[in-house]
């Protein structure tokens, strides 16, 4: 079972065909319900990309519209956990407790999709979402496009100011091990990774297309390319 981070739709292949006996699936918690909430169906030995499971026993969810009502099924939606033994709070901040334990519900500040089958689908975090013109934009779902491009191993999507659109979405990509990674190239004949933009064109409307790249030379933990990122927007250093 994998948590903190999604697992890629290309890894849980390889893992199911690495560990051809084993059950491989995602899961989703939080410390503040002192569980986990959902894991992956008991009837799968292989969980769907992009699911985070259904949820546990004992685990009632729901997912609310940003009007304030409750969403159906396939709607995108912050999701609002409770459990018997979820926290009353954090210790000293009112503010954070406020805004998080509200109506005996966890606001969790997650958007998510759940389906029919009540599978939980995370779409991102609500206060990462890029707002470009108007229209929210997942920094999640340009990276899972951009992902599909041979070449990338990883990448991090932020937002960037823009006078005429509010944000921008700003990409920073982590080149497989068998791409060119001479940075210096890259800069050059930059259209070998913007490739990559294409299929993320061809995908979203054109107003969620990457504003520019920047190409991190060598593999790195998700926590230090998301925390590369934090620095790339205020001036990326390579």
């Amino acid at each position: 079972i994998c948590g903190a981070a999604p697992l890629g739709a290309e890894l849980i292949e390889k893992l199911a065909r690495i560990l051809p006996n084993s059950v491989i699936g995602q899961g989703y918690g939080m410390t503040e319900l002192a569980t986990g909430a959902t894991s992956i169906p008991l009837d799968r030995r292989v969980g769907e990309p992009g699911s985070a499971g259904v949820l546990l026993p004992g685990i009632v969810a729901r997912v609310v519209r940003q009007d304030g009502t409750v969403a159906g099924f396939n709607e995108l939606g912050e999701l609002h956990l409770k459990t018997p033994s979820m926290s009353l709070g954090y210790l000293n901040d009112p503010t954070a407790t406020a805004e998080t334990f509200r109506d005996g519900w966890v606001h969790t500040g997650d958007e998510v999709i759940i389906n029919e089958r009540k599978e939980v689908f995370v779409v991102d975090r609500i206060k990462e979402l890029i707002k470009v013109r108007g229209l929210q934009v997942a920094p999640s779902e340009l990276e899972s496009h951009l992902l599909d491009h041979p070449d990338v191993a990883d990448v991090c999507v932020v937002g960037i100011p823009d006078d005429f659109s509010g944000e921008l979405p700003f990409a920073f990509i982590v080149l497989n091990d068998g791409a060119r990674v001479d940075i210096e190239a890259h800069k050059r004949n930059p259209y070998a990774i913007k490739e990559a933009m294409m299929a993320v064109r061809l995908y979203v409307f054109p107003f969620r297309v990457c504003a520019e790249f920047v190409v991190v030379a060598r593999r790195r933990a998700q926590s230090e390319v998301q925390a590369t990122c934090r620095r790339g927007v205020c001036g990326y250093d390579s």
